[in-house]
């Protein structure tokens, strides 16, 4: 967390002197966004390489063993890492495809749309840390063959979702003027449909929590796989082929927001439904 708030910190203020050309350097304009955010972003990888390495954890981590390569746990790494890393790919690609198609219904359209993905990252994003959180958590616990622990950590979980989304769901909707004023909004039919999308983002927040909290649970444990099919079925087979249907037939930009909400409906319901199944209690990782 602290590299992260040290990252953005150094980020914003090189943006600022590059970006408008201070402390003597010429002003870059979007190319001096781009070499502060590199920058920024290297000194922050530094700076966590410098901790993870530092003799004490080195000593108390073995973050720098004698054995450096590792046979079985790389094919394991492998094993794990690469349904996940796909299924990441392929949730990011389909989520692209819906930004390019809604592109092609009008300015105002990709405004709004524009706005409303700025906010909405606001809000998804803690959602990923308590899917993060969730899946260190239960990955430790049936590493250490303490299934009850993993489940309670999930059970908690749950009820910090519930929290978390009772309060942006809030801001989204009853408050939404406070989000949008980061915006200057001055076009009124950019607003309208700014404050009309809004309605769909939150419904997709709704079922995207739940999908991230319990597929990052099955995942923890081992279950990385299952998470992967189940994208390719729905993310590509009931969100992307339906949304180039409904383009191609020359239907209205709010089909293709009902197919982006309807689509998460069957992911959070699979999940927890693999979630109940209960075979991630009997996976592991390290065994």
């Amino acid at each position: 967390l602290f590299i992260e708030l040290f990252t953005v910190a150094l980020n914003i203020l090189l943006n600022y002197i590059f970006i408008f050309g201070k402390c003597g350097f010429d002003d870059m304009g979007i190319v001096g966004a781009a070499y502060g955010t590199v920058i920024s972003t290297a000194l922050g990888s530094i700076v966590a390489a410098f901790i993870l390495f530092k003799k004490k954890h080195r000593d108390e981590f073995h973050t720098w063993p004698d054995k450096l390569f590792n046979k079985d746990m790389m094919l394991r790494l492998f094993k794990h890492g690469i349904p996940s890393g796909t299924r990441a790919i392929l949730d990011v690609g389909s989520f692209n495809i819906f930004v390019v198609i809604l592109a092609y219904y009008g300015e105002y359209v990709r405004q709004a749309s524009t706005i409303t993905f700025s906010v909405n990252a606001l809000a998804f994003i803690p959602m990923f840390g308590i899917g993060n959180s969730v899946s260190i958590l239960v990955g430790q616990a049936i590493g250490a063959e303490r299934v009850p622990v993993a489940s309670r950590a999930v059970k908690s979980a749950m009820y910090i979702l519930i929290v978390y989304l009772t309060i942006a769901i809030s801001l989204l909707t009853v408050f939404n003027e406070l989000p949008l004023s980061l915006f200057d909004i001055t076009v009124p039919e950019t607003r309208a449909l700014t404050s009309q999308f809004m309605f769909y983002v939150c419904f997709s927040l709704v079922f995207n929590g739940f999908s991230i909290l319990y597929s990052s649970s099955v995942s923890g444990a081992g279950d990385t796989k299952f998470p992967m099919y189940v994208t390719i079925l729905v993310s590509w087979g009931l969100f992307v082929l339906p949304l180039l249907i409904v383009h191609n037939a020359g239907l209205g930009y709010g089909w293709i927001w009902l197919i982006f909400v309807a689509h998460i409906l069957p992911k959070a319901l699979i999940f927890y439904w693999r979630y109940r199944h209960g075979k991630w209690k009997k996976m592991s990782v390290i065994r």
